[in-house]
């Protein structure tokens, strides 16, 4: 499955290394990694406004 690559601008779509991953990422630093189990993809690797909130709240029980 294609995904859309321009360095240093964007990355978005499915991406296969080490399984079925998806990316949308405009903003390195502010990048997070989702790992998930038992799902399509083994990786969800975004940007988001606030990676500190946004793990925090992913890692909430």
């Amino acid at each position: 499955m294609p995904g859309t690559d321009l360095p240093g601008v964007i990355a978005a779509g499915t991406y296969y290394w080490n399984g079925r991953n998806f990316l949308d990422v405009m903003n390195r630093k502010q990048t997070i990694v989702v790992e998930l189990e038992n799902e399509y993809y083994k990786k969800l690797i975004i940007d988001v406004k606030d990676p500190q909130a946004a793990v925090e709240l992913l890692n909430q029980k």
